[in-house]
């Protein structure tokens, strides 16, 4: 099984930053995927459960096990190897009352549409101009 060490970590603010900027993001049951492609040849993960999920740290705690614990199975599977892609993982509140089983089945489903959904969005348009803003131009 693969180790959840440093470099698989988002540690630094600016870094969080970086990917909270990018708004790529989509939304599951109980969390926001937040992703950025990165040019490492690893995965990242940085994870953000605020006292609005639960006023327990106990709870929010056991929210971050689960999410680091599922995102260690990811990192050990093969095709996930040579992708580099930084994620943050944003808890709703809904995810209070869920237990681990649920947790795990909606990260575990969600994992690789996140890397699916951050290759399909980080590659370049083959539409010519659509990655341009359109030029609006006002006539009095």
């Amino acid at each position: 099984m693969a180790q959840y060490g440093r470099q698989n970590r988002i540690l630094t603010g600016s870094h969080y930053k970086a990917v909270f900027n990018n708004r790529l993001r989509f939304h599951s049951r109980f969390f926001s995927f937040h992703l950025l492609p990165n040019d490492a040849s690893h995965s990242r993960l940085g994870i953000a459960v605020s006292k609005k999920v639960s006023k327990l740290a106990v709870e929010r705690n056991r929210i971050k096990r689960q999410i680091r614990d599922s995102f260690r199975y990811y990192l050990a599977a093969e095709s996930v190897q040579t992708h580099g892609t930084d994620f943050v993982l944003v808890a709703k509140a809904s995810v209070q009352g869920a237990d681990n089983h649920e947790i795990r089945s909606d990260l575990d489903e969600n994992w690789e549409k996140a890397l699916k959904y951050a290759k399909q969005t980080s590659q370049p348009s083959r539409r010519r101009g659509r990655d341009k803003k359109p030029d609006v131009k006002v006539q009095a």
